[in-house]
């Protein structure tokens, strides 16, 4: 009984993230099948779209800029990855002034 209403909430769980327009680093590294440490890593090169909270620390993600870019990544070509590095760069600079 105790072990059906544990599988019942995670699915609930699962289901709440999937429909969430906001992500968080454990939810992205789910969705994507990767570890923690390596969304931090692509936050830290700017690999991967993401948006801080104003006033705190903490990261979010948008879900559907994470399947845009998991549709149009073009790591493969080094000048478009490095662009795309530089904007984001410009992007998250820009927000976290509020400008």
């Amino acid at each position: 009984s105790h072990n059906i209403l544990q599988q019942i909430l995670l699915e609930l769980q699962s289901l709440r993230r999937e429909n969430s327009r906001w992500l968080s680093v454990e939810d992205v590294a789910d969705y994507l099948n990767l570890k923690v440490n390596t969304i931090y890593r692509y936050v830290t090169e700017h690999r991967i779209p993401y948006k801080k909270i104003p006033g705190s620390s903490k990261l979010i993600f948008s879900r559907r800029e994470i399947d845009t870019w998991l549709e149009t990544d073009s790591s493969d070509d080094p000048k478009i990855h490095e662009a795309k590095t530089q904007a984001n760069r410009i992007l998250n600079e820009v927000q976290s002034r509020g400008l």
